[in-house]
């Protein structure tokens, strides 16, 4: 008897750029059906559809036997939202039965002329077998077919140790990409120190033609070796592996930001919970000192929660500090309840997004994905490629984009127009953290935190008449809306 087998080119699809009410491009899976009698039907869920003609599309296809083994299905997303993200599967039906192969569906109308594509990965021990446990050349194939797939904008990566595997990655992926690697690691402070080649480091893959790199530096750095000691930003950050900055703007606006790719000493002890603490308050100030102004976006293997911690005996996050000074939390636990990053350990949120007050503005609300279908659609993707997880985020590169073209659809507050130019919000008072009004330049005018409960009415005569945006920060999220100073 043949065995009931289906197999498919990929198993993870990010559909095309789509548009608000305009189909993305398509997208074709080769599919191959063995062993079955019964017809078989391919089903998946809005706003995403599947055709054998690519020109007839659904949600549900029937897939008759008589008609071939190999079958090309085209798939595409078509969604009447703006700036959306989506994910669902491809679901396989023999007659009433599921079958355990499926294809997974991520996608969005978040257009790459109005924001940028950015995120996160801890490749485990990359291009090392001795520490990787793998197949290094496999490992390579699979981290390249996932970063053609998802086709991001710059990605921070966390413990790459071969360049020469990293460098392959890039040139599979296209003239488009290039790296940077930093030039040191935990106790390795250059290119030349014993210990180098076989050091976990820091490093980006970008598009060229979306982002525009103009420097990168390790923050910090400059502090060793005059400290070193165990109060130095030195020992906080993992014995030297510094904050990796990368500088860049967006090509299709100009828009700039300020990137930080970390990754947090490990383990739970009380020892590395403080470390991790220290090196939060260090990264903190020197950002609110030297970068007051910028849009910064903190991200990679913070080896932490952003709320509560890993270690037993600390209620409250390593982060909470950054959290309290000027910067915002994406990936909070108690927004993605019960979704990890570390594989293996269904609390371990570990890889973060945290950002600057001006960077929160630039949010795309909603759009960050954990990219829990990574793991399914690679065979055995623990053992062959990493134990964590990509995520990614989108950021508008146009102030008028983000918040004035299309104000977010999320109704929890309203922002009254009253002619005493005064700023009065009503909605669900009790859930507010944090109110900040900026200018239409991104300047920040206005900033102020609440108390649970407390009434949002602020006298703001001084400002001049014209458009403002505010942004209300809450612990589920942000919401962005305009505002009009008479």
């Amino acid at each position: 008897m043949v065995g009931q087998t289906v197999s498919s080119n990929k198993y993870l699809v990010k559909t095309e750029e789509a548009t608000q009410n305009i189909p993305s491009a398509l997208d074709t899976l080769a599919l191959t059906f063995n062993g079955f009698s019964n017809d078989l039907v391919l089903k998946t869920q809005f706003p995403f559809q599947l055709s054998f003609d690519a020109v007839n599309f659904s949600d549900s296809i029937a897939l008759p036997l008589a008609s071939g083994l190999n079958r090309r299905v085209y798939v595409r997303l078509f969604s009447n939202q703006k700036d959306k993200t989506y994910r669902s599967e491809i679901e396989i039906l023999n007659g009433a039965n599921s079958l355990n192969d499926k294809i997974y569906l991520i996608g969005s109308t978040i257009e790459s002329a109005e924001a940028i594509s950015v995120g996160t990965w801890n490749i485990k021990w990359f291009g090392l077998p001795t520490k990787c446990g793998c197949d290094t050349n496999l490992a390579r194939e699979n981290v390249t077919t996932l970063l053609k797939e998802l086709d991001l904008d710059i990605i921070a990566l966390q413990e790459i140790v071969n360049e020469d595997q990293l460098s392959q990655v890039v040139h599979d992926l296209g003239p488009e990409y290039r790296y940077v690697l930093a030039n040191y690691a935990s106790q390795v402070q250059s290119q030349s120190s014993s210990g180098y080649l076989e050091a976990q480091k820091l490093a980006y893959i970008y598009n060229q033609t979306r982002i525009q790199r103009t420097g990168n530096y390790g923050l910090l750095k400059s502090t060793y070796p005059s400290q070193q000691g165990s109060n130095s930003p030195y020992y906080y950050f993992a014995s030297g592996r510094w904050p990796f900055v990368f500088s860049g703007q967006a090509i299709s606006t100009g828009e700039k930001f300020t990137f930080l790719n970390i990754h947090g000493k490990a383990f739970s002890g009380s020892t590395e919970h403080n470390r991790r603490a220290g090196a939060a308050l260090e990264m903190t100030d020197a950002l609110n000192t030297n970068l007051p102004n910028e849009k910064i976006i903190v991200t990679g293997d913070y080896n932490d929660l952003l709320e509560g911690a890993i270690t037993s005996g600390f209620s409250a996050s390593p982060y909470a500090y950054m959290l309290q000074n000027n910067f915002v939390g994406i990936t909070l636990p108690s927004v993605f309840p019960g979704e990890n990053t570390y594989l293996g350990i269904s609390t371990s949120l570990i890889d973060n997004f945290v950002v600057s007050d001006r960077a929160s503005f630039a949010y795309v609300p909603n759009s960050t994905l954990i990219l829990k279908e990574a793991s399914k659609a690679i065979f055995d993707f623990r053992n062959t490629t990493s134990d964590h997880i990509p995520v990614i985020s989108h950021f508008y590169t146009s102030l008028s984009t983000a918040l004035i073209e299309e104000p977010n659809s999320k109704t929890d507050f309203q922002v009254l127009f009253r002619t005493d130019n005064s700023l009065r919000i009503r909605g669900k008072e009790l859930l507010v953290r944090r109110i900040h009004v900026y200018s239409l330049d991104g300047k920040l005018i206005f900033e102020k935190k609440y108390q649970k409960g407390e009434r949002i009415q602020e006298e703001l005569g001084s400002l001049s008449n014209g458009l403002y945006v505010v942004s209300i920060e809450t612990k589920s999220g942000i919401e962005y809306h305009k505002w009009l100073s008479p």
